[in-house]
């Protein structure tokens, strides 16, 4: 937890300032501007522990959305981001030479799933090296509310469901193309995180890895 409280600190900060640039924006030439991206999320893993053992808990990939609306000036944007991120579980894995009693092998499937729902603040920053390409870095921060739940390992049945709201952040990079005078289409690559979020028996990994194709609208 205290080394949490800096971290929160330089989100503030950012926050802040990304505050001021959008105020100072305002009074100058831009535009606004509304997206909706769509894709694959991948990444999550969670540790589980049944008589003092560990099992590992492995994800399938997931589906990731993401809306935005923000202001645009100059190479600069910022943006607000409401996101929604979900995992299946695929498979729970023994570590070593452990083996699952009911099956003799030390992974079996498992089932549940991880959500994050995410409000974020993003600071992105383009490069036009042509007029039909449009490299982009973004940052952002925020928080999300994660949700797991676990309901089977192997014939194990288990009824747990839980949330928690942590400390969100998140690092990009992408391609904008021009498709009309409004209309833009963009390809991206986002890694999104929270610090370890700790269930009463799962302890989750919560970082995520999410190919991105969605269209942003000038007005």
């Amino acid at each position: 937890m205290a080394r949490l409280f800096p971290t929160l600190q330089r989100g503030v900060m950012v926050c802040l300032l990304l505050g001021l640039w959008a105020s100072a924006a305002l009074a100058q030439e831009g535009h606004w501007y509304m997206g909706l991206k769509g894709g694959l999320n991948a990444g999550v893993e969670a540790e589980t522990a049944n008589q003092g053992v560990v099992i590992t808990l492995e994800s399938e990939p997931g589906a990731a959305l993401l809306w935005s609306v923000g202001y645009a000036l100059n190479g600069l944007r910022v943006e607000g981001e409401v996101s929604w991120r979900q995992n299946d579980l695929d498979s729970a894995t023994l570590p070593g030479s452990l083996r699952f009693q009911s099956t003799g092998t030390n992974t079996v499937p498992a089932e549940g799933s991880l959500t994050n729902l995410a409000v974020m603040l993003n600071g992105v920053y383009e490069v036009e090296l042509s007029p039909l390409l449009t490299p982009f870095v973004l940052g952002g921060i925020g928080v999300s509310r994660v949700t797991g739940e676990l309901e089977r390992v192997g014939s194990q049945v288990f009824s747990f469901d839980d949330d928690k709201t942590a400390f969100a952040y998140q690092v990009g990079v992408g391609i904008d193309y021009p498709l009309l005078d409004a209309f833009t289409m963009e390809v991206s690559y986002r890694f999104f995180g929270t610090p370890n979020v700790q269930f009463d028996d799962v302890a989750v990994n919560n970082t995520h890895h999410a190919g991105l194709f969605g269209f942003t609208y000038a007005f």
